[in-house]
């Protein structure tokens, strides 16, 4: 029980993969344990792909999940480590009550990914209730929605949004862009010099989240989480380009290569 006991809430109909992907990263960066609550209807689908992560069968409605899980996230989230929320979630009113749920109750680190900062939209005053550390990995049209403003303003000043995004809400703010930006309430930001463009495809942030929930797990704090993940990730992504190439590469081909970018880290 040394090496993280994770939960992550993911997937809906027609984005099971995102859930795959961030449950099988954190495998792959040394989870103990890892949980994916999903929806019900999607529960063959994930016993298929899942060998290692296990599932958990949570309510849901129209292939998402819905408000009668809450009892269900509860029991997935307590006594964990840390938990994600977020890929392939889909949004749905009901969706954005299950996110107020988790952000005001878990009280483990919390990663919110992908939908889970969709369903954010117009409420990050949640936030402010949070009772433990939280990462967000936002892209910048996410970061833009979560700021109430457009992409091209989150483009031009990247790394102002980012500290803004992280002072005004105390979060760690993992802005996936170029160059990935790091964030931290208390005015560290750090830049990730790994990864490429081949990592610009979708699945890829549902890596990340895997990764950086995993190292939550292991105990580090949410800044040294996500600023070693994006790190790892990068190096990863950037083994996967050498092998299959830029434009040939996928979000499962770094999944493969994080064993040897955390060998190449720890012999630094």
């Amino acid at each position: 029980g040394s090496c993280g006991k994770l939960a992550i809430v993911a997937g809906s109909e027609g984005f099971a993969g995102a859930g795959e992907l961030c449950a099988k990263a954190a495998v792959r960066c040394g989870a103990g344990l890892v949980t994916v609550g999903v929806p019900h209807t999607l529960m063959e689908v994930y016993q298929a792909k899942f060998t290692e992560p296990m599932t958990l069968a949570l309510p849901s409605r129209d292939g998402k999940i819905c408000m009668d899980a809450l009892a269900a996230i509860n029991k997935l989230t307590e006594k964990r480590d840390a938990v994600a929320i977020g890929p392939g979630l889909g949004r749905s009113r009901d969706l954005q009550s299950v996110l107020e749920h988790a952000v005001k109750t878990v009280k483990s680190p919390l990663v919110i990914d992908a939908d889970g900062l969709n369903n954010l939209e117009g409420n990050t005053k949640w936030l402010l209730e949070r009772k433990g550390a939280t990462v967000l990995t936002p892209h910048p049209v996410e970061l833009a929605r979560l700021l109430g403003c457009d992409a091209e303003a989150v483009l031009e000043a990247p790394v102002e949004s980012a500290e803004k995004m992280s002072k005004e809400y105390g979060a760690v703010v993992a802005l996936k862009c170029g160059t990935n930006i790091v964030a931290s309430p208390d005015g560290q930001t750090t830049f990730c010099l790994s990864g490429n463009a081949g990592m610009a495809t979708g699945g890829s942030g549902d890596v990340l989240t895997g990764v950086i929930l995993a190292l939550l797990g292991s105990g580090l704090s949410a800044y040294d989480a996500a600023r070693i993940g994006c790190h790892i990730n990068g190096c990863a992504g950037d083994m996967a380009a050498e092998k299959y190439g830029e434009r040939s590469m996928i979000p499962s081909d770094t999944i493969e290569a994080l064993p040897e970018a955390i060998e190449a880290m720890s012999e630094c």
